[in-house]
């Protein structure tokens, strides 16, 4: 999706509105239907076709939100936001406002003009939670809910990056001392005439070690990284239920997903939704995997009436969270019920990551030590080593 200034002869003025479209053709047809195009550019400045921000989309949400709770047209909303905003918030607010008065809803609009202004969670939150009926409410919570979200992902991302290139460099030094700065050393001119006085088998059985340890965390992570970007898009529902089984693994993995479906869930049952109603919703925006397969069991349980409780049936859940929700005696407790398990799993994602941090961390600086070890042993304790004996042979 492209957009683009057009110059439009509305009335005996011309007015320069933005509009989208896949090309040019297309965002002039639309502009067409305003008044006489007379002229297209193409808005390829700094500011126009950025990425909106999670700030500029809070503000445009609230904005937007306190506007339509106010009676005010949606379009009409839009219209105020792109004549008082600059940037990509006017951009925004352009582009929506063209899809409305073309006939999209609002969740619709945001779906057309993509991820670059609107994050498929986000999207996939207001559309669910506008099926309520109360778009002004949707929007607050989309707000909340991206807020929330970029504090948990801020949290997560907190030293992750320095023990991730604390850890490689530990893997880089190591390897490299071993495969090739030893070697080179040890098979110099200068290293033959005094090997006799050489010995490194220390080093060479602490390197093998660590090589052993590090290849061994190497295929781990592999193994993890496979599992989640090969296998689980061909096999989600597996490999989930695989995740499942690894203690803290599974945390680290499915916590935030369970956080961002069950908010959701709270959203559309607050909203007054009937319970199947909202767990077909649920289905509908969720990712491919066992949670997925949960809410559809769930919901199978209802409207066929089986004789074991819903909660039952979802084995993403814990056994004390089945119970809570089985024992709940109506929506609006079945509403404050899901609303808390989508802060429990938001707190359990955090304090996973508040744990492994620190020792992906500890671990990235023990190994960056030892690598700096094996590489003091295999470039200097030689040199030393032989000086000393070519010292006492004289």
């Amino acid at each position: 999706m492209s957009t683009y200034y057009a110059s439009v002869k509305i009335g005996p003025r011309i007015q320069e509105i933005l509009v989208s479209g896949p090309n040019e053709k297309a965002a002039r047809a639309e502009a067409a239907r305003r008044g006489i195009v007379v002229g297209m550019k193409k808005a390829n400045n700094f500011v126009l076709g950025r990425r909106m921000s999670i700030a500029d989309r809070t503000v445009f949400f609230q904005r937007l939100s306190s506007m339509v709770a106010s009676k005010v047209s949606m379009s009409e909303a839009l219209k105020v936001i792109h004549d008082s905003f600059s940037g990509v918030v006017r951009e925004v607010a352009a582009i929506l406002r063209q899809h409305i008065e073309n006939g999209a809803t609002l969740p619709e609009a945001m779906d057309l003009a993509g991820e670059k202004y609107f994050p498929e969670t986000v999207r996939a939150l207001v559309k669910t939670s506008s099926h309520g009926g109360d778009i002004a409410h949707s929007l607050r919570e989309a707000a909340r809910f991206e807020l929330e979200l970029a504090a948990v992902k801020k949290e997560s991302g907190r030293g992750l990056w320095s023990a991730s290139l604390g850890f490689l460099t530990g893997v880089g030094t190591l390897f490299g001392s071993t495969l090739y700065v030893g070697p080179m050393i040890m098979n110099s001119d200068l290293m033959k005439i005094g090997k006799a006085s050489v010995d490194v088998s220390w080093v060479v059985t602490l390197s093998s070690a660590l090589n052993w340890s590090l290849g061994i965390i190497v295929a781990l992570l592999l193994t993890a990284l496979m599992s989640l970007f090969i296998a689980k898009p061909i096999m989600p529902a597996v490999v989930d239920r695989v995740i499942l089984k690894i203690p803290f693994y599974r945390d680290l993995v499915l916590a935030k997903q369970n956080y961002i479906v069950f908010f959701g869930l709270g959203i559309l049952l607050n909203a007054g939704l009937r319970l199947e109603e909202c767990l077909r919703l649920s289905r509908d925006n969720s990712p491919p995997g066992e949670l997925r397969e949960d809410m559809e069991r769930a919901r199978n349980a209802i409207t066929k009436g089986s004789r074991t409780p819903w909660p039952y049936l979802m084995t993403t859940l814990h056994p004390t969270d089945k119970a809570a929700l089985a024992t709940a005696q109506d929506r609006s407790q079945t509403a404050l019920t899901i609303s808390e398990l989508a802060i429990q799993y938001r707190n359990l994602y955090r304090q996973r990551i508040s744990v492994f941090v620190p020792v992906a961390q500890v671990l990235a600086a023990l190994f960056l030590s030892l690598a700096g070890v094996v590489l003091f042993g295999v470039a200097i304790v030689p040199m030393l080593q032989m000086t000393n004996g070519i010292l006492a042979g004289m």
